[in-house]
């Protein structure tokens, strides 16, 4: 997450400066899961796969090589979401000012 907080704030994510926050909203509007729905794509058909143009369901993002973002066997096992109420995740990310 720190990673993508880093990319956000160099403009690499379609110039969004607010898309992960703007993506997690979206997430908790569908009462989607924000890690199935946003995080996994993201990282491992997004970020893992040269696109043209770069181009993807979240806009203009960079592939930034395959075997960073690769899924690994246990990406999938024993995953436990720990549900901490609505917000929390906003709440607890965006206390903290990301400087690089």
């Amino acid at each position: 997450m720190m990673f993508l907080y880093f990319l956000q704030k160099n403009g690499a994510l379609g110039g969004d400066h607010q898309c992960i926050k703007s993506w997690y909203e979206a997430a908790v509007q569908r009462e989607e899961n924000f890690y199935r729905g946003v995080l996994e794509p993201l990282f491992f058909d997004t970020l893992n796969r040269p696109r043209p143009e770069a181009q993807s369901r979240f806009g203009r993002v960079p592939y930034l090589n395959g075997v960073l973002f690769a899924p690994d066997e246990d990406d999938h096992v024993g995953i436990v979401v720990i549900a901490v109420g609505e917000g929390a995740y906003t709440n607890v990310i965006y206390c903290y000012r990301l400087e690089m």
